[in-house]
């Protein structure tokens, strides 16, 4: 039970890092997944009894390629296998490879063949290949002059032959040619006729404020398109869009401030002309302004609430046990995932002088949250002090080596 909820644990668990795991060290290898540390002790490999090369039992699931496993059964013989290919591929150990160069060297079995097999496989282009009047050819790039050639095998010269590549054309022969024209209709019902925009605008006559486009095409046509001519020509020309404008300008409030005194309104104040009644309405801003405080308490705290600055410890007005509870950003530096601390400093309010408990530690690289998951937590309240590394209990999770930017919530008295 234990080792289920340790694993659920670790899947449970997101990190922004490296994706890096050590186990028995906090500052594994940078070229590494896993990286495990013991001095007396090693990995075992999953070990069954396997019965042939083509039969995936005793193995349950699905049959993923480049499974590993421990050949400990009598059918077979002992040592690693890999799944690969719908069969068991043994790991060639020491005494399997002695064997098979004694083979070769006493020129028993079908090794010599196999190994002539398997190279006229792997290099088609072998003038030696039974397989070589076969057309066929292979891409290299030479690194003199970063061009790429086709390497090709003549039989009836027994030779190669080396041809350039024209990628670069090849590739511009199968682009499209996309450029821009455009219409403008003068009348209604009137069929477009699009023109050409590759002619360079005058430029001496451009306002500030206009925006220009320039598209350059596959075929290096450049168009260009005036944006803001294009807009003001519309909203000239369109009367729909005219008659808009002048309904939204026309059309005013309903809502008046005034600073004098109109009969019952006051000096001073807000109201409305009740569109039934035609009666002014004083608005009772005091009433609406605490109604609205009162909805929105939540929207109000987020956009003025704690202003977190570096190197500042804020009081976030939040207690835990009637104790004060603070945030402090700061900078910290890391190696793997052994980091230097938060140290206050002079940095901690007045009449606080120790640090109780902390709630929170986050690890950010930019805006990016790299972890909230720390271990090795020791408050030094005489240095003024919180110690910790990255991972959970003593498993621990490198990050690029670097300063990193540290938010740490506590409590204090």
């Amino acid at each position: 039970m234990k080792r289920i909820i340790f694993f659920a644990f670790l899947l449970g668990t997101s990190f922004a890092t490296k994706a890096q795991v050590g186990i028995g060290t906090p500052t594994p290898a940078n070229s590494t997944m896993l990286d495990v540390e013991a001095a007396d002790k090693g990995i075992l490999i999953p070990r069954v009894k396997l019965t042939t090369v083509e039969e995936f039992s005793p193995i349950e699931g699905t049959k993923i390629e480049s499974l590993l496993v421990y050949n400990n059964g009598a059918t077979l013989p002992t040592g690693f296998y890999f799944w690969k290919g719908e069969k068991w591929n043994q790991i060639i150990d020491q005494e399997n490879l002695e064997v098979s160069i004694n083979t070769i060297i006493n020129g028993n079995g079908s090794d010599l063949g196999e190994i002539k097999r398997v190279v006229d496989v792997l290099v088609p282009t072998n003038p030696k290949s039974s397989d070589k009047g076969l057309s066929q050819a292979a891409l290299v790039i030479d690194p003199t002059d970063s061009k790429i050639y086709s390497i090709s095998y003549d039989e009836t010269t027994d030779s190669y032959i080396r041809t350039e590549v024209q990628l670069q054309a090849s590739v511009k022969e199968f682009e499209t040619r996309t450029f821009f024209k455009k219409a403008e209709v003068t009348a209604d019902g009137q069929t477009p006729t699009f023109v050409e925009t590759n002619e360079l605008p005058d430029f001496s006559t451009a306002k500030k404020g206009e925006v220009f486009y320039q598209y350059l095409g596959e075929d290096s046509r450049i168009d260009y398109l005036n944006l803001t001519a294009d807009v003001t020509n519309i909203i000239e020309n369109n009367e729909n869009i005219k008659n808009e404008i002048t309904n939204i300008l026309n059309k005013g409030g309903n809502v008046y401030f005034t600073k004098d005194a109109i009969g019952d309104i006051p000096a001073n104040s807000v109201y409305y002309v009740d569109p039934e009644t035609d009666q002014k309405v004083v608005i009772d801003l005091t009433e609406t302004v605490i109604n609205s405080i009162i909805e929105n308490t939540q929207i109000i705290k987020e956009e003025v609430g704690n202003k977190i600055v570096t190197n500042k410890v804020i009081k976030t007005g939040n207690t835990v046990d009637e104790k004060a509870v603070f945030i402090y950003k700061t900078t910290s530096t890391i190696t793997g995932a052994k980091t230097n601390g938060v140290a206050f400093g002079t940095n901690l309010p007045e009449g606080v002088t120790n640090i109780d408990r902390v709630l929170n530690i986050q690890v950010f690289k930019g805006t990016t949250l790299i972890t909230s998951a720390v271990t090795d937590v020791v408050i030094q309240s005489a240095n003024r002090k919180v110690e910790f590394n990255l991972g959970s209990g003593k498993m621990y999770t490198p990050v690029t080596d670097g300063e990193y930017e540290v938010i740490l919530e506590f409590t204090a008295n």
